[in-house]
């Protein structure tokens, strides 16, 4: 047998080219042998189902990545690689090929001395924490750059998923930009200092994709969406893309959608209707970005596909190292709109995506600059989480008629000796958050007797430890987190040892 050399292998492109017939069932057999394939430029392949290629074939350098039937083939050489998707595309046994892209995020640092969070007021995200701070058991996907979990402001939020930009399982962020943006969905909301998340009751999953220069392969992000809707995620945050059309992506994010799955992605940043994918793609929640006039940023791509608006620029969040800094992009408006996904599924679990994705996009408020970009409108979490709330439900089916049953007189119950009732009553009523960031004024009404004791119960929250407060029906407490939702409740005992609680109240302080 004549031997062939690995160069020669690297040019022969050998195929059977009829299927196998509906009586032989014979293998379909592929061999695309390549050679020096050590960087990171590639091809996908996806076969049809039953077409896939059998392990043992010659020459075949495919790795699947997460989504069935597809393989990443590396090409080192332009020329070869040309070839190869040439004869691939005419093969019966192949759904697709196309190059594995490289996309990219959509952000520009800007000056950190314009640290304020002016984006969370802008979207009225205050008013909506007080009906939900978001819900431990929803998970927000960052398929980014990965997230330092170690930052003050993530500690305790992060669930460590896989780095595909390195292939290992650890998703810790050497760009920034993904620590970003997990910020801006989910920081910590009571731990005093820093910035707020949209939805620091959630959590926020890592999933790296991308490497220390912000760019990745679209094989590996693939596989991030893949690896996040199979771990749990309800939404997914892409801050990423580029201007070419994949239909493998394009298929990992139907079937993420079809799995319940919310997909959000930033639209661009190149000012135009220039379409970037995987944004422009239907099922996904495009996001532009808007400054804090409510008006189109610059840099903010727009266009048909746009479905909604952010905030976008001079973002303040959590960065890597422990950091935090301010960044423009519409990477840092497509944030907001996962955070308040987040907190839509919290308050709406059993909604659908469709459901979540109308709530969005039909609530938010006037913003201007979108040409052609119709009925676009900028995020409002308030409004997004109150939509449907008036929604008249279906009228109940009428109770089949049932024949009474025949009188029965009933033995008379022994006397019981009651338990007194609790003297007194307690009503929380005028509870105002104080101007200031970290103090809180607290107002409760009460018919107690006069020797009764009064407590300020703290449900949430370790401190300050309240003490016996008699008869006073006001209290300021001072040292309280900024931007922080307390839950409590007033608690008496009257001269019999009986005890009487209110109901619970809470209150926020401010930013």
């Amino acid at each position: 047998m004549k031997h062939i050399s690995v160069a020669a292998l690297a040019l022969l492109l050998t195929a059977c080219s009829q299927p196998p017939t509906a009586t032989t069932q014979a293998p379909v057999k592929r061999s695309y042998a390549l050679a020096n394939a050590s960087d990171a430029t590639g091809l996908i392949v996806r076969y049809k189902a039953g077409q896939e290629p059998h392990k043992g074939l010659i020459g075949f350098g495919g790795n699947s990545f997460g989504l069935p039937r597809a393989y990443r083939v590396d090409v080192a050489d332009a020329t070869k690689r040309a070839d190869m998707m040439s004869t691939m595309q005419a093969d019966p046994a192949i759904e697709f090929v196309e190059p594995d892209y490289r996309l990219h995020t959509f952000a520009t640092p800007t000056d950190p001395s314009y640290a304020q969070q002016w984006d969370m007021a802008k979207i009225q995200l205050g008013p909506a924490l007080d009906l939900t701070p978001g819900a431990a058991s929803i998970i927000v996907a960052s398929v980014d750059s990965g997230v330092d979990y170690t930052h003050p402001e993530l500690a305790g939020q992060v669930i460590k998923g896989y780095d595909y930009a390195n292939n290992d399982a650890d998703p810790i962020d050497d760009n920034g930009h993904g620590t970003h943006t997990a910020g801006t969905m989910a920081a910590a909301t009571n731990n005093g200092q820093g910035v707020a998340g949209v939805a620091g009751g959630c959590k926020v999953l890592a999933v790296k994709v991308m490497d220390s220069t912000g760019s990745g392969n679209t094989s590996g992000i693939i596989s991030g969406i893949t690896y996040a809707t199979s771990h749990g995620a309800k939404v997914i945050n892409l801050s990423l893309g580029g201007p070419q059309a994949s239909q493998a992506l394009h298929t990992a994010i139907q079937q993420a959608v079809n799995a319940g799955v919310v997909v959000v992605a930033a639209a661009g940043n190149d000012g135009s209707t220039t379409s970037n994918y995987p944004a422009a793609y239907p099922e996904v929640i495009s996001v532009g970005a808007t400054d804090k006039n409510d008006a189109r940023a610059t840099f903010s791509t727009y266009g048909s596909t746009l479905a909604i608006a952010a905030p976008g620029t001079s973002i303040l969040s959590t960065y890597k190292g422990g950091l935090y800094k301010s960044l423009d992009g519409t990477s840092m408006a497509s944030p907001h709109v996962a955070g308040v996904a987040a907190l839509v599924r919290s308050l709406h679990p059993d909604w659908t995506v469709a459901q979540v994705r109308t709530a969005l996009v039909n609530s938010g408020d006037p913003c201007t600059g979108f040409t052609g970009s119709p009925g676009v409108k900028r995020l409002n979490a308030l409004k997004a989480l109150q939509y449907g709330g008036t929604t008249t439900p279906p009228a109940p089916t009428p109770a089949p008629t049932v024949t009474p049953a025949p009188a029965v007189t009933p033995t008379p119950a022994p006397a019981v000796t009651p338990t007194p009732a609790p003297q007194g009553g307690l009503t929380i009523s005028g509870v105002s958050a104080s101007p200031t960031n970290n103090s809180a004024i607290f107002r409760w009404t009460t018919n107690l007797p006069a020797n009764a004791q009064v407590d300020l119960v703290n449900l949430n929250w370790s401190t300050p430890v309240f003490p016996a407060l008699g008869t006073n029906h006001q209290v300021t407490i001072n040292g309280l987190q900024r931007y922080t939702s307390y839950t409590y409740r007033v608690r008496s005992t009257d001269s019999a040892g009986r005890t009487v609680v209110s109901p619970n109240q809470t209150v926020r302080t401010g930013f």
